[in-house]
């Protein structure tokens, strides 16, 4: 199945927002998610398989109020790469915790997504 352009960036720019609400990058340097929706997760593994982005899902865990709970975890550096390229994140703290696992830019540039555009951007983020 050929997927278009279009179809490809909408998918591009959906992961990036649902990653700016729900992930974040852990200590280990992995990015993760929690849900209680283990379909919805497991579309958006798929989704990431579709750019080539492998995820791993873990669970059910228990919540301490007893409910089940899950986890899609990126966690190779291979795959944080291809996230940061083809998804990336539009959360500047994300970013700068990303471009740390993956050693990038140590002048303290940033990419970061330009809205409506599938190319990055550099730019300086202050931090006070």
């Amino acid at each position: 199945m050929v997927v278009s352009f279009i179809e490809l960036y909408l998918k591009e720019s959906w992961l990036a927002c649902y990653f700016d609400c729900e992930a974040h990058v852990n200590k280990q340097g992995c990015i993760q998610v929690k849900s209680v929706n283990p379909n919805g997760l497991k579309k958006v593994k798929i989704m990431l398989m579709e750019l080539s982005i492998e995820s791993k899902l873990y669970g059910p865990y228990n919540q301490t109020n007893g409910s089940p709970y899950f986890m899609l975890t990126i966690g190779r550096k291979e795959d944080l790469r291809k996230y940061a390229d083809k998804v990336g994140f539009n959360h500047s703290e994300k970013v700068k915790k990303l471009n740390s696992v993956l050693n990038l830019r140590p002048d303290g540039t940033m990419v970061m997504r330009q809205p409506g555009n599938r190319s990055k951007i550099n730019s300086k983020l202050a931090w006070n």
